[in-house]
């Protein structure tokens, strides 16, 4: 480009560049209350009351079901695992799903719609499977997560 190293030194310092940081699209929360409800989770997470199960929870949505159209080939000595790059399309599925923070354990449901009643029906079997454990669901704001029901 027929600029020296020193030149482009100098210009980077003068601009200071910083690619490492992300600027989220919604900006930060008008809730002012905000702080106080981010640090209440992050006490659940860094240290969850005695028997209580901290569950993280969120739905997944349009996740494209596909299969290869080819076998995938096995890890052998000296050759990584192969499977071709072509695939074939069997529509889409969603998926509601909780995450057991600090065991890792993961509980999920295929939903055919995302809704109130749907959302109700898992926190039910999310209810059966940690029986006798307090739960604590963290959700984010969706509006079937703040149904009535």
């Amino acid at each position: 480009m027929g600029i020296s190293q020193s030149a482009v030194h100098l210009i980077l310092k003068h601009a200071d560049p910083k690619p490492h940081k992300t600027e989220y699209w919604c900006g930060k929360s008008p809730d002012p209350e905000f702080e106080s409800k981010m640090l209440t989770i992050i006490g659940l997470y860094m240290d969850p009351p005695a028997n209580a199960i901290v569950l993280s929870v969120d739905e997944k949505t349009q996740i494209q079901a596909l299969d290869r159209t080819q076998p995938i080939l096995p890890l052998r000595a000296g050759t990584p695992k192969r499977m071709t790059a072509t695939y074939k399309r069997n529509g889409t599925v969603a998926l509601m799903a909780a995450l057991a923070v600090h065991t890792g354990m993961i509980t999920a449901t295929p939903v055919k719609a995302n809704n109130a009643t749907t959302f109700l029906t898992f926190l039910k079997k999310l209810d059966r499977t940690f029986r006798n454990n307090h739960l604590h669901i963290i959700t984010d704001n969706l509006a079937v997560h703040k149904s009535r029901r």
